[in-house]
């Protein structure tokens, strides 16, 4: 199966698919130290405090990211 994904700058509209992904991790895994997942409020604010010298970005992929 062939996967195409685009790589683009990340928008605020990115921020929920962002903290679900993360989430995941913090219950699933032991990649992050973090023990309690983000609200989405706290992905915002993790958003804005991102600027052009660190920016984030997302790879999107059937109209997902």
């Amino acid at each position: 199966m062939e996967a195409n994904a685009t790589v683009r700058s990340a928008v605020g509209a990115d921020c929920t698919a962002i903290a679900d992904i993360y989430n995941y991790y913090v219950l699933h895994d032991t990649c992050t130290y973090q023990e309690i997942p983000d609200l989405i409020e706290d992905r915002g604010k993790w958003f804005k405090d991102h600027g052009p010298q660190h920016p984030v970005i997302v790879a999107e992929a059937a109209d997902r990211s």
